[in-house]
């Protein structure tokens, strides 16, 4: 099974004689699988042409799933838009960041808390602007009272084509019962399974801040003030834990 891709794609940005390394170092582990599962279509696919697998192999999609302990983190009246994790190294969250100074430089009252990131990324990005409104706090591994406080979950993907990952934070939002605004670049992964399964309250944005800024003013008009609006549980059903260990043993099984 394939959590992450190897090698990683020439898109993250790997020195191509490393890159070529690593390829090598793994290739016959896979072409000796009887069975092999990726974390999604994309990735398997990207990884049967890498490797040229055989044909005989077994092959199937395990998702990264998510515990029933983690769904419907909700409270009532989410009060600032919620963004986890680094935006270092190819995460790109140019367009998220300079779509927040456009609307707090228009008097709006949204709130924007980042939780884990650089401030000095943040700074340089937006030139040094600040405001009351724009919280960074320090990482912390316990989030779920963040997630349930939030009025909208964002997750950030790389900005390149040829991407092959849907992050696990992704995932762990939509166990949830939050609107997510998703930033990733057009036909990824992510937007892929968001369309195919009709996420409809997942907004997805192309990293393009004149429509990014609009986009989450309209989503902070959007009254969630109970979860009714948001409605995943068929999402919910086929990709938690217990639906993705019968997927594996179905692959198993062949």
């Amino acid at each position: 099974h394939s959590f992450d891709a190897v090698p990683a794609p020439q898109c993250w940005g790997s020195n191509p004689i490393f890159r070529k390394s690593i390829g090598l170092s793994v290739t016959k582990f896979y072409r000796a699988a009887k069975s092999l599962s990726a974390t999604n279509p994309v990735m398997l696919s990207y990884l049967v042409d890498y490797h040229l697998l055989p044909t005989h192999q077994t092959r199937g999609i395990v998702y990264n799933p998510f515990k029933s302990s983690d769904q419907d983190s909700f409270r009532a009246n989410g009060k600032y838009f919620l963004y986890l994790g680094s935006l270092d190294y190819r995460r790109d969250g140019k367009a998220y960041l300079l779509a927040i100074r456009k609307v707090l430089e228009g008097d709006s009252s949204i709130r924007f808390i980042f939780v884990g990131t650089s401030e000095e990324i943040l700074s340089k990005t937006l030139k040094g602007f600040s405001h009351k409104n724009l919280v960074v706090l320090p990482f912390t591994s316990d989030t779920t009272g963040l997630i349930a406080d939030a009025k909208c979950l964002v997750d950030i993907d790389i900005n390149e084509v040829g991407d092959v990952n849907i992050s696990s934070k992704l995932m762990k939002y939509l166990s949830t019962s939050k609107p997510i605004l998703c930033i990733t670049s057009e036909n990824s992964p992510s937007h892929q399974m968001i369309r195919v399964n009709g996420l409809e309250d997942v907004y997805v944005n192309h990293h393009d801040v004149d429509v990014l800024m609009p986009l989450m003013l309209e989503i902070d008009q959007v009254n969630y003030a109970d979860n009714k609006q948001v409605n995943r549980n068929k999402f919910k059903v086929s990709h938690n834990v217990n639906s993705q260990v019968n997927s594996l043993l179905d692959l198993l099984q062949c």
